[in-house]
């Protein structure tokens, strides 16, 4: 159960700084101007913020004895005159609550000036309590400038707006109302800490017990407007949210193609990798085979040398021993004088065709046969011929200068 447990009064009317213990029921009593109301309308001032939503001092029935914010802060005496016990000063009213297993703190601090100024800062600290709250410093009260630097320090919150305030301290009551231009909690607060003796059940039912409701056909109707408003717009949202499936239904599409066609290059890679890892393994196959294959020819390669070497050893050690052996040198002379012969004929066989043919050409020149036993008789004739033939040139040459 959330509980508001005490209350710190500092420079609200006579109270310098008074904190008021509160139970989960409460008995103010007292004599009349002993301060009962005054700690009522602190309570309220602290929870409603809203100085147009209250009325100070609403139970007393010397309706004359109006109470005000700066009357609260700068301790007004008197009801007609305007005297006061304060000059400019600071006031502050903080509750704090406990439930749930923490305690948290609200409130505000007032600057209230001669001149009738007042300046009101709310604040909200959501853990801690009331003597952890930094309204004294070094014995006087600290400035309200450096208050909420040690306030916001601590993890608190200096509200910027009154209704900033009350959305946060209704949020922590667990009365918060979303959209209400004026929480129904505080209403009633409000109307309660007006209540005086009734002598009208109905006076008491209407003022007390039912909300007052104004009937306002231009809300409604604004209302109406709204709503048709807000369902166009639903609807070009959900034509705006149809579109927006199908660009996702399409994405997925394209995610999906690109992840077939991501898979398919896998494959392709992977088929292409598992061919290469085949020719790379026939090729070192190939390759050994190779290797072993060059191997064996430089073993066959050496064993030939080996046996040529030997074989040409054996022919050296024939050769020596036949050339020491009388027969084979006269079969070596025999050879040698065969080969002179054979090379002998081959010569005059050479010579004999050259002869030949020199035959057909004369004969062919000379237009008849040569016998070869008249061969001498005859070239003795054709040397006489050719020494007419060249004595007529000579003749011929010598008459054919004369005639020149």
């Amino acid at each position: 159960m959330l509980l508001l447990t005490r209350v710190r009064l500092i420079n609200w009317h006579f109270f310098t700084d008074t904190t008021i213990a509160v139970g989960q029921a409460t008995l103010l009593a007292g004599d009349n101007g002993s301060g009962k109301s005054t700690i009522i309308d602190a309570i309220q001032y602290a929870l409603v913020a809203y100085i147009n939503r209250i009325t100070f001092n609403a139970a007393a029935t010397d309706r004359r004895a109006g109470r005000t914010l700066e009357s609260y802060c700068r301790c007004k005496v008197g009801s007609e005159t305007l005297d006061y016990v304060r000059g400019d000063c600071i006031t502050h009213v903080a509750l704090e609550f406990r439930g749930d297993g923490r305690s948290f703190c609200a409130g505000v601090a007032v600057q209230a000036f001669r001149d009738g100024d007042t300046k009101e800062a709310q604040w909200v600290l959501e853990t801690g309590r009331l003597e952890d709250l930094p309204f004294l410093s070094d014995g006087a009260l600290t400035p309200v400038p450096r208050f909420k630097e040690l306030l916001r320090a601590m993890g608190g919150v200096p509200c910027a707006t009154k209704r900033d305030y009350s959305t946060r301290l209704t949020y922590l009551l667990h009365v918060h109302r979303r959209n209400a231009e004026f929480n129904p909690y505080l209403d009633a607060l409000v109307r309660s800490v007006n209540f005086t003796p009734f002598t009208s059940v109905h006076d008491f039912v209407c003022n007390y017990i039912l909300e007052e409701r104004v009937l306002d056909i231009s809300a409604m109707r604004e209302n109406l407007m709204n709503y048709r408003e807000a369902e166009r717009e639903a609807e070009a949202v959900q034509r705006r949210i149809d579109r927006l499936h199908r660009v996702v239904e399409s994405a997925d599409e394209v995610e999906r193609l690109a992840r077939q066609i991501i898979h398919q290059n896998y494959y392709k890679l992977r088929l292409e990798q598992d061919e290469t890892e085949a020719a790379v393994a026939k090729t070192r196959r190939e390759h050994a085979e190779a290797e072993s294959g060059r191997s064996r020819a430089t073993t066959a390669r050496d064993e030939r040398i080996d046996r040529r070497t030997r074989i040409d050893e054996q022919r050296q050690e024939l050769s020596f021993a036949l050339a020491q052996d009388a027969a084979h040198r006269d079969y070596e002379r025999l050879r040698r004088n065969s080969r002179d012969l054979t090379d002998r004929r081959e010569n005059e066989a050479r010579r004999l065709e050259r002869f030949t043919l020199l035959q057909k050409q004369v004969e062919e020149t000379l237009g008849r046969t040569v016998d070869p036993a008249m061969a001498a008789e005859e070239r003795t004739r054709l040397d006489l011929e050719r020494d007419v033939v060249a004595q007529e040139i000579a003749r011929l040459r010598l008459r054919e200068r004369e005639i020149g």
